[in-house]
């Protein structure tokens, strides 16, 4: 049985919400990798370590927990802005 996880049990930091971000956007680890300037094998980390802070084991059940715990939200740009992403990305 998963236990129910609450906001203010998830901390993640900036790069984390911006992965969370470009994933619902549907972003393949390859293309997180290039934006982001990581190797695909440090994004595959990055994602499986959110995946067991969300108890989830699915991007789809990721970003709807994200969204759940108001870590993502569809007038949430500012996340955008925190890392310079080189890309313009439409919300």
């Amino acid at each position: 049985m998963k236990q129910q996880i609450l906001e203010s049990d998830v901390i993640i930091s900036d790069s984390d919400k911006t992965i969370l971000f470009l994933i619902s956007k549907e972003y393949t680890n390859k293309q997180l990798a290039s934006e982001l300037n990581y190797s695909e094998r440090m994004i595959e980390h990055k994602i499986n370590k959110l995946f067991r802070k969300f108890n989830v084991c699915t991007r789809v059940g990721l970003v709807s927990k994200a969204f759940q715990l108001k870590i993502l939200s569809i007038y949430n740009q500012n996340i955008v802005e925190t890392h310079n992403i080189k890309k313009t990305i439409n919300m």
